[in-house]
């Protein structure tokens, strides 16, 4: 049928009724548009409607014109589903989801009105069903009693119930009718026509718009990225070319691929706003396809704001994600510093916290909006009606400052809007549901919050990116049909696991049947082919690794060349960039007196990279610490060397720790254990169940246990000198604090110095390396005769003060992996560490061994002093350990050596090295 024939019939005051609600707006903006084209002042509101839009103009027309003897009551899809719930929830089924049980039965139950023939009053078991059909066949009466005791109807029978009552006194007003765009029509919609019409209701049929010389194409792209990149940038050229064209984009698994086809949409149509972050701006593009109205940023803040004052507590993630929401009071002036509050719980390890915590961190940062929410009166958590909880969280979000000071978009006020409209049918729930409490409350809200699709109105741009079955009626100019290869069209089949399949069989359900659902998928291609004068589908040859042919029912079309790869924005970006060589390896140098933070981790990740130095400790850059359930693995490392401490702080050398027995031994590790774990962060020690709390204890006190058997017992005597020092130094004209996890006077005399390692230590030979590893050791030397002074250790320093070092070690203090990996002056002062002979060769000599490190030392010191930032890293570990990619923009690099495993140890901030 023509456009202007569907224009001529609105302007006659028919009624168009179309499959979906997108094809009757379309119809409804051509006629106005038409309209105003003729110049006409005012005109009729169009009459084009979907299917169920007209059920409801019919169903109000029907209880305005008494044709029930006492109405029913029409209850909504979400009423519905909610009795459904009850049904399924009485059953004490072993179910995953009762909310998706229920979906599914509700579902099942619309195709069982939808298909079944005239007589069949119940659903017959025909020996097909499956567990889930006999359950439906068992609740499809407990449903109905349900409906009956609320003297009401659902919308799968509006359609039976308008048919029985159809009558000529209250359908005058629908004179002329005309079904538009339907494929197919179920029995139920034929037996309300058949009604309708014997009630003097002229109804006729017209297929959609259609081209009957269109020029057909298939074309054949490298993957999928390819194929939509070449197609909207087709699209592009089309409406670059001709500002009036109308372009359709019909993609056959626009559902699974929608957020990827949206973000190269972005980058190919409309470039600019991304460049410019006009997130708000208008797109010459649409999505026919929306979101869940619950990923909706302003009604997502809205159910987080609720969830943080219906319950006890909530998620600490949740909670900072409400604080930090631009849909508050002051959002663009105050929200980085909301924001700080997820640093602060996520470096406490907060996992959970309630209204009145968040309510505490927000007045630190935000004293006004701190106050108006410890202010605000939180809603009572005794059970309600659907309705009273709809008023109180309105009145809840108000006091909160929901949706914030400034003014908001189109779309941000449509999904207001929404929200406000999605209480309303919340509050319709109370027949259903009676009183709830907060928690069931606010999931009921949730579960509706995402099962509602929202999709902003708005004018409709030249280039549509539609479904299957949205495309069908429509007309453009030009058309793409993208993604239909042989796995992808025809659909596969998907009977309703509800409902027997021989019942859906023997009444034709396309979604079970092959040979309906083979016709249907012929009906559709066809009309396809008409959309617009020019046609072309596509496919990737290849998809996730598996390569994919034409859809059978497209092989027929000529073939054509596809177009060169289209260049997306960025890429066009890339190859027409000048390359300009900037040295810049140099940040500004260190102000002399200026105190570093980093000590010996600076020094490190110097080695490592000298721009992840400067960036980690002269910029302050830092990741977001990592939330875990339990203790994670830094937390493990700061527990072992604050157990470790404890012990020698205790013990203090050899000699006390050969005169422990076995029994006294356990009692002094798990003592130290207990200390370790009175150290742990206030917050995650809350936060954490008493029974991680004790497992970690004995799994500390078992690790110190057999560490303590296998390498401390065993060595020459020695005595603790210094456990968990902190000492200030100044190297190369760098302040910089260490802290030294132990000391050990050995039996000649010198100082052994040890490093704990959680994580996997390195070998003496890379201490020597070009760009060393473990320098940690040997900062620790350097300022050895500063660790002299303060503890006055005589016997342990040279004729002028200095530290006399015989000995560097780290101890891998890790389970099933206990080893001690070092130097030492003398083999007999701890026997298995090595010599300098066997690291450097034999000329080498102790004292030469320690005068390259400390060498190696100052010199990544000089670096760190001078500003040498550039960004170099040792190998491909140093990137694999490093968080700072987007920064630094080095291409990622192959996997290399192994690095430390826990990461307690070598990563910046680590216990046991410097601050």
């Amino acid at each position: 049928m023509s456009a202007s024939a569907l224009d001529a019939a609105l302007a006659a005051g028919s009624w168009i009724v179309t499959p979906g609600e997108r094809l009757a707006r379309e119809i409804g903006a051509a006629f106005d548009a038409e309209q105003r084209r003729r110049g006409a002042a005012a005109w009729p509101t169009s009459r084009a409607l979907s299917w169920n839009a007209w059920l409801d103009r019919l169903w109000l027309a029907a209880v305005a014109g008494s044709a029930f003897a006492r109405p029913p009551v029409l209850v909504a899809p979400a009423v519905a589903t909610e009795l459904w719930r009850s049904v399924i929830a009485d059953a004490a089924l072993p179910l995953l989801s009762v909310r998706g049980a229920a979906r599914g039965a509700a579902r099942a139950w619309h195709t069982f009105h939808a298909w079944r023939s005239s007589t069949d009053e119940h659903m017959p078991a025909d020996g097909m069903g499956g567990g889930d059909s006999d359950v439906f066949l068992k609740g499809c009466a407990a449903y109905r009693r349900r409906l009956d005791a609320l003297a009401a109807i659902d919308r799968a029978g509006l359609p039976d119930a308008l048919s029985a009552h159809a009558s000529a006194r209250w359908l005058a007003g629908f004179g002329d009718v005309m079904l538009y765009g339907f494929d197919a029509t179920t029995p139920q919609q034929e037996r309300l026509v058949t009604a309708l019409r014997a009630a003097g209701v002229t109804i006729e049929r017209a297929a959609g718009a259609g081209v009957t010389d269109s020029r057909r194409m298939r074309s054949v792209f490298a993957s999928p990225r390819e194929e939509l990149a070449s197609v909207l940038a087709a699209a592009r050229s089309t409406i670059e070319a001709d500002g009036s064209a109308r372009v359709g984009i019909v993609v056959a698994d626009l559902e699974e691929r929608r957020d990827a086809i949206e973000a190269l949409a972005e980058e190919v149509l409309c470039p600019w706003h991304l460049e410019h972050c006009e997130s708000a701006a208008a797109r010459p593009y649409a999505i026919s396809l929306g979101r869940a109205l619950s990923a909706v940023p302003i009604v997502a803040a809205a159910l987080d704001l609720i969830a943080l004052g219906c319950g006890e507590e909530v998620d600490a993630l949740r909670a900072a994600r409400a604080l930090r929401t631009p849909y508050l009071a002051d959002a663009d002036a105050r929200g980085a510093a909301r924001a700080a509050i997820e640093l602060r719980w996520r470096a406490s390890c907060l996992l959970r916290t309630g209204f009145t915590g968040a309510a505490a961190a927000l007045r630190e940062v935000d004293p006004a909006l701190g106050e108006r929410w410890r202010a605000a009166s939180r809603p009572s958590t005794s059970p309600k009606l659907p309705r009273e909880w709809a008023r109180a969280w309105t009145g809840w979000l108000a006091a909160l400052g929901w949706p914030g000071s400034r003014a908001l978009s189109s779309d941000e006020w449509q999904a207001r809007e929404a929200w406000m409209r999605l209480l309303g049918t919340f509050a319709s729930l109370g027949p259903a549901t009676g009183r709830v409490a907060a928690d069931a409350a606010l999931a009921r809200l949730e579960d509706l919050a995402a099962d509602q699709i929202f999709q902003p109105q708005a004018s409709i741009p030249p280039i549509r990116i539609l479904g299957v079955e949205e495309a069908l009626g429509l007309a453009f100019d030009a058309a793409w049909l993208v993604g239909f290869d042989d796995e992808r069209w025809p659909p596969p089949l998907r009977p309703n696991a509800w409902l027997p399949l021989g019942w859906q069989r023997a009444r034709g359900v396309p979604e079970a049947t092959p040979p309906v659902a083979l016709a249907r998928a012929r009906r559709i291609t066809a009309a396809l082919a008409t959309i617009a004068p020019s046609v072309n589908v596509s496919h990737a040859s290849t998809v996730d690794g598996s390569e994919r042919s034409i859809a059978p029912l497209f092989a027929n079309w000529p073939g054509v060349r596809p177009p060169d790869g289209a260049a997306t924005r960025s890429v066009a970006l890339f190859r027409s960039r000048r390359i300009v060589e900037v040295s810049d390896s140099h940040a500004p140098p260190v102000t002399a007196g200026t105190r570093l933070r980093g000590g010996a981790n600076l020094i490190e990740s110097q080695s490592a990279c000298p721009f992840q130095a400067f960036a980690r400790y002269r910029l302050g850059v830092a990741r977001a610490a990592t939330m875990s359930e339990g203790i994670g693995p830094l937390e493990r490392g700061t527990l072992l060397h604050a157990a470790l401490a404890a012990f020698w702080t205790q013990t203090e050398g050899s000699v006390a720790l050969a005169a422990l027995a076995p029994a006294a031994l356990t009692a002094r590790t798990e003592a130290a254990a207990v200390v370790a774990i009175g150290g742990l962060d206030r917050p995650m020690r809350a936060a954490l169940p008493g029974l991680v709390v004790d497992g970690e204890r004995r799994r500390l006190a078992t690790t110190l246990d057999a560490w303590l058997e296998r390498c401390e017992r065993p060595r020459p005597p020695f005595r603790v000198v210094m456990c968990e020092g902190e000492v200030d130094a100044v190297i190369e004209g760098v302040a910089l604090t260490f802290r030294v996890d132990r000391i050990d006077a050995l039996q000649d005399g010198t100082w052994a110095i040890i490093d704990y390692k959680s994580g996997y230590a390195s070998p003496p030979r890379q201490w020597f390396d070009a760009r060393p590893r473990g320098t940690q050791l040997a900062s620790y030397a350097i300022v050895a005769p500063a660790i002299a002074s303060r503890t006055l250790d005589a016997a342990a320093t040279g004729p002028g003060g200095e530290a006399a070092i015989g000995a560097l070690a780290f101890a891998q203090v890790r389970a099933g992996a206990f080893r001690v990996l070092g130097m030492a002056a003398d083999a007999a002062s701890w026997p298995g560490l090595d010599d300098a002979a066997t690291v450097r060769g034999q000329a080498a000599s102790w004292t030469d061994a320690l005068s390259a490190l400390t060498s190696g030392v100052e010199a990544l010191v000089r670096e760190v002093r001078d500003g040498y930032a550039a960004v170099s890293p040792r190998d491909a570990s140093a990137c694999r350990s490093c968080d700072l990619h987007a920064l630094c923009r080095i291409r990622d690099l192959d996997d290399g050596a192994e690095g430390d495993a826990d990461g307690a140890d070598e990563m910046p901030g680590s216990a046991g090295d410097g601050r």
